[in-house]
């Protein structure tokens, strides 16, 4: 048995790990209140999410006078339609886990 190796033996290995590219971003101005605003409520249709956002309605309404709410379902981002239109609000909220 001869356990001599040839100068020409090679291993290749390759990483299975896909590159990634990391797009950075800064988090929108917040509001100093919600008094008097429009506020969307960003539902992707994760299973509870609509309770949720629901219960989050609740707890804001009776802390802050005059503000509105409305429930927006759709994915993330969502159609182009849809992100224009959340975008008329002055707030949103989103609901994006199980």
């Amino acid at each position: 048995m001869d356990l001599r190796r040839d100068a020409m033996d090679q291993l290749e290995v390759l990483n299975p790990v896909a590159s990634v590219a990391i797009n950075k971003s800064s988090l929108a101005r917040r509001l100093k209140t919600l008094e008097n605003k429009r506020i969307a409520l960003y539902w992707t249709g994760k299973p509870g999410g609509d309770i949720a956002l629901g219960r989050i309605r609740e707890l804001l309404e009776h802390r802050f006078k005059n503000v509105e709410f409305e429930l927006i379902r759709s994915g993330t981002p969502g159609p182009k339609k849809t992100v224009e239109y959340a975008a008329t609000f002055q707030g949103v909220i989103g609901g994006f886990g199980d």
